[in-house]
């Protein structure tokens, strides 16, 4: 069976780290079996999650070779159905949403008063002993990140106004997308099961 290496969720999430939650949703999709393990990712081949053991001893780290050899693996492409139109706004809506949102996401939940509030439960897992410790130094960390990344020093309305537009721009194409795999799935011989997954 496929071991998932993440972190654990809430509010209904897979995970709190959306790589790791791209990882378990593509699991759950391809109804593939798999079981989830949470650890310190400085355990982690890259020191980082999410990272999986195949269920032939296999280890890859990082969400998109992870699901770059699962597709290895499989008969049919995930997305099967879709033109190369398609699959290239596909790309690049995974690329705007993993390295430009992402980082507004990140700001969201570690730099604003109303997001660390409720991050805070999250470490309740953390001995109460280390805590107090553990908290500012992760917050300080996931801030530095922001920072040297660069969506960090702008104002919190560039910031906001950044997400706005990334998430309308995401919306839009992936209407697009959608249509156009529809329609091709629509024209080919695929059988209707497939053509309902789009």
């Amino acid at each position: 069976m496929i071991k998932l290496h993440s972190f654990p969720g809430r509010w209904g999430l897979e995970s709190l780290s959306p790589f790791a939650m791209k990882v378990e949703v593509y699991l759950k999709a391809r109804k593939l079996p798999y079981e989830t393990s949470y650890g310190n990712p400085r355990g982690a081949p890259k020191q980082k999650v999410p990272w999986v053991a195949d269920a032939d001893g296999t280890i890859i780290a990082d969400s998109s070779a992870i699901l770059a050899h699962f597709e290895k693996k499989s008969k049919t492409p995930f997305d099967e159905g879709m033109d190369e139109n398609a699959r290239a706004r596909a790309h690049a809506i995974k690329r705007l949403i993993e390295e430009s949102l992402y980082f507004v996401a990140l700001y969201a939940r570690w730099q604003t008063d109303a997001g660390w509030e409720a991050m805070k439960p999250v470490f309740e897992q953390v001995p109460a002993a280390i805590r107090w410790i553990i908290m500012p130094i992760v917050r300080k960390s996931m801030r530095q990140i922001g920072f040297a990344q660069g969506t960090g020093r702008h104002t919190p309305e560039e910031i906001w106004e950044l997400g706005v537009r990334i998430s309308r721009r995401s919306r839009r194409s992936s209407e697009r997308i959608r249509s156009s795999a529809a329609t091709s799935c629509a024209l080919s011989t695929s059988p209707p099961m497939e053509c309902s997954r789009i």
